[in-house]
């Protein structure tokens, strides 16, 4: 029987192979293959998309149907291209396979939203990355040491101003909160979060490691 789910591409095997790495919304990370190789060609990493999906017997790959084009990311100052891949890679070699992970997904599709911030944000670009990175690794599993453990309330305060952007108060601390973390802890945050990556058997395999 086939499912109607969502699920962002996370990397796409075509045209050696008509096969896709997808982290579905209630399935985690899936292999999934298509009959119809238009299907692949008209898909990139980082689109969200809907398809109907079924296992074989073995439920090591599905079979994906129906697919749609929910959002097709645009790339703009704020959120680049090449960051985007990073984050992808970072959940397709650390996400496990078939294990539900609706907080990843979550965080995922609020990383799209980050072009809400642009206007106001625009200096600490890389620092609000770094930040975004930071609470993936923690929903993988990871555990900042205790001075990066801040960054995480500094998350949440980004991702409640998609709702309520118009308080001034709160853009001001936050902006303060931004301004006051220093080329020094920058630098922390990057050793933690290679030091993170490292620790993948596959590490040598990354490709966007040098960001």
């Amino acid at each position: 029987m086939e499912k109607k789910t969502l699920g962002f591409l996370l990397k796409r095997f075509f045209p050696k192979k008509q096969k896709l790495s997808l982290l579905c919304a209630h399935c985690g990370r899936m292999e999934a293959t298509t009959s119809n190789p238009m299907i692949c060609n008209s898909l990139w990493p980082g689109m969200l998309i809907s398809f109907n999906y079924r296992s074989n017997q073995q439920k090591t790959i599905y079979f994906v149907s129906n697919v749609e084009i929910v959002m097709n990311p645009e790339f703009h100052s704020f959120i680049d291209i090449n960051t985007l891949h990073h984050i992808l890679e970072i959940c397709y070699y650390f996400v496990p396979i078939e294990n539900p992970s609706h907080q990843v997904f979550s965080h995922l599709y609020n990383f799209f939203l980050l072009y809400k911030l642009e206007s106001t944000f625009q200096t600490h670009q890389k620092l609000i990355h770094q930040v975004y990175i930071i609470k993936l690794l923690t929903l993988l599993g990871f555990y900042p040491e205790k001075e990066l453990l801040a960054y995480l309330g500094l998350y949440e305060d980004l991702t409640s101003l998609y709702v309520d952007f118009d308080d001034p108060q709160k853009v001001k601390s936050l902006t303060r909160k931004l301004h006051d973390i220093t080329k020094r802890k920058e630098k922390k945050i990057n050793t933690w979060i290679l030091g993170c990556i490292e620790s993948h058997p596959y590490f040598k395999n990354f490709k966007t490691i040098n960001l």
